[in-house]
């Protein structure tokens, strides 16, 4: 899928903007009338002058020792937002928090796709800390990695002093800030306002840490009429917009945060002009972003293939595969494929065109509907697929093998080869667009065989760049001809030559097509070399 040039991000200031939307899960709004929400330390941290600080007012409710800001029923809790600029999807953040032993274990991913189509850029940040159940931090670490470069942040509080490390490179640099008493830690914003709902009217002002800056800053709340507000995902929610002000010094960010009566935070929008925005979505979208950015990063990925030369269309290949763990179970033994162990680290792996394919099986009438069934990715009611179904259809008196490969042929003619891009598209798309990558392709080709009511599946593996001496990454569609499944290639709708080596099979059930293909990708990680002991 191709974008148009997007330069919001060039330069140093795309980092605040992503960095304000971390911080909007504990961020605030125009000061009013304030009042201040401390978190009191934990019963056994001591502070040199604790004596002399002045307690919160005693008609404002606090967090006290020993309490916590979250039920304990409630854990582990997690969340998932998305992240925009404008109307363009750049990241997305999740949160999950754990009860230990006597602290609370806080994760937090942030992961963004910026840059131009022309020049992406991603950038991840991965945090763990540990929290006392009342919202003070006891000690953090936070992983930054873009691109190859990665930097490392730790830090520990020991009475009213924050200890920082940070390492990158080779270089190590110490420093300390001064923890002030009642500041919040890394949950910052979301734990206070799950600890003390805020109602209409009402104006708060609070402290908490920043990690991505190491700084302690103010934060400025107040709370407006309850809002009907919409949602990407579900239905309109009834939310409090809560209105933030955080200060950095020379130039606070705001923001705007709806929030429900429990206090959790479910949109946020920044209101500086970068028009970026940020919802609470369920965990499976947010998995499916989550994976379409692995997938960039690790589509490319090769293992080196020596041996013979192979053939163009080979009916018969036997591999030798080396691996750096036992992946024997790994590997599919099939009509097409049979793998046997050769040692620990090493495989034999043979495969065979599927014209040669047969075996009396059968399929059960519960496998049957697993695999015709329509799915999110499966849209077979869909016009676009149902218009193709009637285009490709063929005799009505052919064999049930002759239908599939009729319609898979077909289908091959419709939609011409494009290179793989990093979304892949639904179904429908790929065919308004008339062009696919070999993966839009094969989904197409099952989209179009189960709305013929022909038990489809998405089959993932390794094939052969023999010019490039390397195996990638390599995805076809399976259909069942009432004996066997017939392995069909994207490219042609023809029946799969010999060369792929299959790792596993996704029955398409879901919406995300990425995680079969990310399973590979992992196990390629460990897979040496591959070796073409024979071939024709």
């Amino acid at each position: 899928m191709h974008h148009a040039p997007f330069n919001l991000f060039h330069g140093k200031g795309w980092r605040f903007i992503v960095l304000g939307l971390m911080w909007s899960l504990c961020s605030g709004c125009p000061r009013v009338e304030v009042e201040e929400i401390p978190v009191p330390p934990p019963p056994d941290a001591t502070s040199a002058d604790a004596t002399e600080k002045k307690p919160p007012a005693p008609s404002l409710p606090t967090v006290a020792a020993g309490d916590s800001w979250i039920a304990e029923q409630r854990l582990p809790w997690q969340a998932w937002y998305l992240q925009y600029v404008g109307n363009r999807q750049v990241g997305y953040i999740s949160i999950a928090v754990s009860k230990g032993a006597s602290l609370y274990r806080v994760q937090r991913i942030a992961h963004y796709r910026v840059g131009t189509a022309e020049s992406p850029l991603q950038y991840r940040v991965e945090l763990e800390a540990l929290e006392y159940p009342n919202g003070r931090l006891a000690s953090f670490t936070e992983r930054t990695a873009i691109r190859d470069t990665m930097q490392e942040v730790s830090g520990e509080l020991r009475g009213d002093t924050l200890y920082i490390t940070r390492r990158e490179d080779d270089q190590v640099k110490k420093t300390s800030i001064a923890w002030e008493e009642g500041t919040w830690g890394i949950l910052g914003l979301q734990a206070m306002l799950m600890a003390q709902p805020m109602q209409p009217g009402e104006v708060r002002e609070a402290r908490m840490f920043l990690s991505g800056i190491d700084k302690i800053v103010r934060v400025e709340l107040s709370a407006h009429p309850v809002e009907l507000t919409t949602m990407p995902f579900g239905p309109p929610r009834e939310l409090i917009p809560i209105e933030v002000i955080i200060d950095l010094g020379d130039s606070p960010l705001r923001t705007r945060s709806w929030v429900d009566q429990e206090g959790e935070i479910w949109k946020t929008i920044t209101r500086d002009g970068t028009m970026a925005s940020m919802f609470r979505v369920p965990a499976s979208v947010a998995q499916r972003v989550a994976d379409e950015f692995r997938y960039e990063v690790e589509r490319d990925r090769a293992v080196l293939l020596r041996g013979e030369s192979l053939p163009a269309e080979p009916r018969h290949v036997v591999y030798e595969v080396e691996t750096t763990a036992d992946l024997f179970s790994r590997h599919v033994t099939s009509n097409r494929q049979q793998v046997q162990s050769i040692s620990a680290l090493a495989l034999r792996v043979e495969t065979t065109a599927a014209p040669l394919l047969f075996d009396g099986s059968t399929m059960s009438a519960d496998e049957f509907q697993e695999y015709v069934q329509a799915s999110p990715l499966m849209t077979t009611d869909s016009d676009a697929v149902q218009q193709l179904l009637v285009q490709a259809s063929g005799a009505p008196d052919l064999s049930p093998r002759q239908r599939i490969l009729g319609l898979a042929a077909q289908v091959a003619k419709a939609i011409g080869e494009a290179s793989a891009e990093t979304t892949i598209r639904s179904v429908e798309d790929t065919i308004a667009s008339g062009r696919g990558s070999e993966v839009e392709k094969a989904l197409v080709q099952a989209a179009v065989l189960r709305a013929a009511q022909i038990p489809t599946r998405l089959a993932v593996g390794m094939a052969p760049q023999a010019e490039l001496q390397e195996m990638r990454l390599f995805a076809w569609c399976e259909a069942w001809d009432g004996k066997v499944w017939l392995p069909i290639d994207p490219a042609t709708g023809t029946p799969l030559a010999a060369g792929p080596i299959s790792w596993g099979h996704d029955a398409l059930a879901g919406d995300n097509p990425y995680a079969p293909l990310l399973a590979v990708l992992q196990l390629m990680r460990q897979v040496t070399e591959i070796r073409v002991v024979e071939a024709r």
